[in-house]
């Protein structure tokens, strides 16, 4: 019996001197053991207190953040609230910047005319729209929504209209003569009776601009006097 004692004390006595490992040991030695301070418990190459979630590979400094989710996966402190980097954080989080992609979309932001709300007031301002559908907003210089013919850099058309938003319509959209028609739309703007349509006068005109001189108002023989004037042998 003694002896058996004697051999149970020689062993505890052997093995107060082994090393220990903790239950979250993965090896057999606790010579730099992976349950100390300065472990990488998680293997992703940082170490506790650098690493701030010791027990996920997916967070240590310097990781890609997952913007929005409530981790902190670069160990910088915070989540990613701000994507594009405005200062301000996104309305999904409790923000108020309505993009948070765009770093000039922000509350205060000055608007831009591209039809967007840039400034997060929850509106896009009038003269972004493009209401005749021409292609252009007010603020690009469409000098009329309300006219798909008119905008900047428009062809000018024969109607009195400024339609390429210069200031004013062309030259020849005017009717010097006062006879209904402009410069644009018939052949002579100085005679009151030469417009399209007009009736022939025997006066060496062509006053309806649509046919030329007529046959009769010739001179060929260059007396003075047309057919229509009553020469009998032109």
């Amino acid at each position: 019996m003694r002896y058996l004692w004697s051999l149970l004390l020689s062993i505890l006595l052997l093995c107060a001197g082994c090393p220990t490992d903790s239950p979250q040991d993965d090896d057999d030695s606790a010579v730099g053991d992976d349950d100390t301070e300065d472990a990488d418990r998680d293997g992703d190459g940082y170490q506790t207190p650098d690493d701030c979630d010791d027990s996920n590979p997916t967070i240590y400094p310097g990781a890609p953040e997952n913007p929005y989710d409530g981790v902190d996966q670069d160990c910088d402190g915070a989540d990613l609230t701000d994507t594009d980097g405005d200062g301000y954080d996104a309305e999904v989080v409790g923000g108020d910047d309505c993009d948070d992609a765009d770093v000039d979309v922000h509350p205060g932001a000055t608007e831009q005319c591209n039809g967007s709300d840039d400034d997060c007031d929850g509106e896009v301002p009038s003269d972004e729209d493009d209401t005749d559908g021409d292609g252009q907003e007010v603020c690009a210089g469409d000098c009329d929504d309300d006219n798909a013919d008119i905008y900047d850099g428009a062809d000018e058309l024969c109607d009195g209209i400024d339609n390429d938003c210069d200031g004013a319509p062309a030259d020849d959209e005017v009717d010097d003569d006062g006879d209904g028609y402009m410069a644009c739309d018939e052949c002579d703007d100085t005679n009151v009776d030469t417009y399209p349509g007009a009736t022939e006068l025997c006066d060496g005109e062509d006053n309806d601009c649509l046919s030329g001189l007529p046959a009769d108002e010739a001179d060929d023989d260059g007396d003075g006097f047309m057919i229509c004037e009553g020469d009998c042998d032109d």
